[in-house]
């Protein structure tokens, strides 16, 4: 019986060049889809970051009646109540807390907002942007109290 000993050893270095590299990137696009599909942070009800949350929440499902409904009494009697059209142009990939503070009955929250955009035929690109909320709290609930991204204005009755 003949032993083809370098057939052997050929085909042995073709596994290890090809095979080694090839299950590397394997587990590294694995690694990068499992590290990109992470569950959202989710904050404890009743803070200010939570009605944040809620508020970017109501955005990216494109309901305007529940981001009004989030607005302070004060600023909602300055405002329309806002239709989806309104914010149909919004297309939010993430939103991340950057600083949350708070004082008394009051807080601001700084968030960072990734949008997706539609740039024609050589793909999408997006577009970061830092917004600054400010909160108050109305009979316990946190509810944002100034005119916030991406409402630019705010006109009820003429004015």
């Amino acid at each position: 019986m003949k032993v083809h000993t370098g057939a052997v050893t050929r085909t042995l270095r073709t596994v290890i060049t090809i095979g080694i590299p090839v299950t590397v990137v394997v587990v590294l696009v694995a690694a990068a889809l499992v590290a990109s599909r992470r569950d959202p942070v989710t904050y404890a009800d009743g803070t200010p970051e939570a009605a944040v949350q809620a508020y970017f929440d109501t955005l990216i499902d494109h309901d305007a009646g529940g981001a009004y409904e989030l607005f302070s009494p004060e600023l909602q009697s300055r405002c329309e109540r806002p239709t989806s059209a309104d914010i149909d142009y919004v297309t939010i990939a993430r939103v991340v807390l950057e600083e949350a503070t708070t004082s008394n009955d009051t807080a601001t929250v700084r968030v960072s907002v990734t949008q997706d955009l539609d740039s024609g035929p050589f793909g999408s690109g997006e577009v970061t942007n830092t917004e600054t909320l400010r909160l108050e709290q109305v009979d316990g609930r946190w509810l944002i109290g100034d005119l916030p991204w991406p409402y630019f204005n705010c006109v009820k009755n003429g004015g």
